[in-house]
């Protein structure tokens, strides 16, 4: 360098953002520490639910034969579809927009988030359970035509469930959006 400061360093009030400089490593560090705990907790639970998923699979078709648990898993997938229904996309719509509003520091506007995303997600769910239950034999004769006894007990079993379902999908993603990982994990990777 040349001039008068050659060599030598500027004095911290000189260099206004000296602090912010130094604090910032220390900042990634510390986000990239929670990047790699999220994912590697992540990581147990993909393994954890395909472990638990193929335990699952092999009782119930140990308990209900073959055809039962085809009956079983068909209705247990248009359970799954009428929870998604219900849903909205609100799981991850709540997701993103905490932790946006977190990033702005508008904490205040996090409960209105999850209410906003619950009420209606509720509302529906609980009208999708209501035609799910009345409508269960008609659907059971549609999507399993061999046990359609059987997949109507499974449908009228899980409708109450639905809004219950939807709703607490909502909340993982709330929590995934506050930053933290471990209920979802535990709740919907393992459960």
């Amino acid at each position: 360098m040349i001039g008068p400061t050659a060599g030598r360093s500027l004095p911290s009030r000189a260099r206004p953002d000296a602090r912010a400089a130094d604090d910032v490593p220390s900042a990634r560090r510390g986000d990239i520490r929670t990047l790699v705990r999220g994912g590697a907790l992540n990581t147990v639970g993909i393994v954890a639910n395909a472990l638990l998923s193929f335990g699952f699979g092999v009782v119930i078709a140990r308990a209900l034969g073959a055809d039962g648990a085809g009956a079983f898993f068909v209705t247990l997938a248009a359970f799954a579809i009428l929870q998604s229904v219900a849903q909205m996309g609100a799981d991850t719509g709540a997701m993103r927009t905490i932790a946006r509003y977190l990033a702005l520091e508008r904490r205040r506007d996090v409960r209105t988030v999850v209410r906003v995303g619950l009420l209606p997600a509720l509302l529906l769910g609980s009208a999708l359970a209501v035609v799910l239950y009345w409508m269960a034999p008609t659907l059971a004769e549609t999507i399993v035509p061999d046990r359609p006894d059987e997949a109507t007990t499974y449908l009228r079993i899980l409708a109450p469930v639905l809004p219950i379902a939807a709703g607490s999908a909502i909340l993982l993603g709330a929590t995934r959006g506050l930053g933290v990982m471990l209920p979802y994990v535990v709740i919907d990777r393992t459960g």
